[in-house]
């Protein structure tokens, strides 16, 4: 959320463009800035709007290697077989490496080879129709 709402101008401006752009061009700036006003409230609520932004990304840093670790060699998070954990984990991580924004987030998961190969296996399992992911 906040790599997507309150990380950058550009991000910002995609995401506004993404979501928003569906809407009348003289409504499209005044709602998109309420719902930005109102996730920026929401991130800051959950605690992570209260931090600095290298106090989000080494905290995301730590994340992001303890989910490598986790998954290690295997194929899935527990094991050979996709479970519940695997939905959660894919979503989350897949919003971050397809998503055409940038951010030090998003670095950060591409370093890690397993869990890009994990997303791929996902998708592939999943998602054939969508492809190769293409980052």
């Amino acid at each position: 959320m906040y790599t997507r709402w309150n990380y950058s101008y550009a991000n910002w401006q995609q995401n506004k463009q993404a979501i928003f752009n569906v809407l009348p061009v003289l409504a499209r700036d005044c709602v998109a800035f309420v719902y930005q006003y109102l996730i920026k409230k929401q991130i800051y609520g959950q605690g992570a709007g209260r931090l600095s932004e290298d106090d989000i990304f080494s905290l995301a840093a730590e994340d992001v290697s303890a989910l490598a670790v986790f998954l290690g060699e295997k194929d899935y998070f527990m094991g050979d077989k996709p479970t519940t954990i695997d939905a959660t984990i894919y979503g989350f991580l897949i919003n971050i490496i397809a998503c055409p924004i940038e951010s030090p987030l998003k670095n950060l998961v591409l370093e890690q080879k397993s869990l890009v190969e994990y997303c791929q296996r996902m998708q592939t399992r999943y998602f054939p129709e969508r492809g190769k992911l293409v980052l």
